[in-house]
């Protein structure tokens, strides 16, 4: 009835900070689903993932989460998905970006099924302008829209999964799209 998900970080060690998932029938007792592997993705120290997300559009259980290298400088958004909660897809990279620079905290992203769109919303916490990539190839839309406020105050423009998405975000602005 209700599921969660969740990075560890016991006494701040970021090796056991993998995405997790566990789900309860009363929102009080959680437990690992019989037969679902717990962290669902593992990544090499000093690289280490956090941020979970959690979405259930109705048919399938959506997982996003950040995977951050040191040694690299970048940051990548990861999703992974299952139809049963025991069989989950191989994760794939919809975002990367330079930690410091162009990262992503706690990102938010969900599915609706009525209108059939991605929602990905975003906002920039900093005083100073951001720039951000996306590939939207795991959508199934070819096209949809970004609002955001740019020189010419907010504006609603088109967008495409056959490109990158390149979004510029003003200082403490942000953005949504839905494709």
């Amino acid at each position: 009835k209700y599921w969660m998900a969740y990075t560890p970080l016991p006494n701040n060690d970021n090796s056991y900070e993998n995405p997790c998932v566990c789900a309860s029938h009363d929102g009080i007792s959680w437990v690992l689903p019989i037969g679902c592997p717990n962290p669902l993705n593992t990544v090499t120290p000093p690289a280490y993932n956090r941020d979970t997300h959690l979405y259930f559009n109705g048919v399938s259980l959506s997982l996003l989460w950040n995977t951050r290298s040191e040694p690299t400088g970048k940051t990548t958004l990861k999703v992974m998905t299952t139809t049963n909660g025991i069989d989950w897809s191989n994760p794939v990279g919809i975002w990367q970006g330079t930690m410091g620079s162009s990262d992503l905290v706690s990102p938010s992203m969900w599915y609706d099924p009525s209108s059939a769109l991605w929602h990905i919303v975003g906002i920039n916490g900093e005083n100073t302008a951001k720039e951000i990539e996306f590939d939207l190839s795991f959508v199934a839309k070819d096209s949809g829209y970004i609002i955001l406020e740019n020189e010419k105050g907010f504006q609603q423009l088109p967008i495409s999964k056959s490109t990158k998405l390149k979004v510029i975000m003003k200082p403490n602005g942000g953005f949504v799209v839905k494709i």
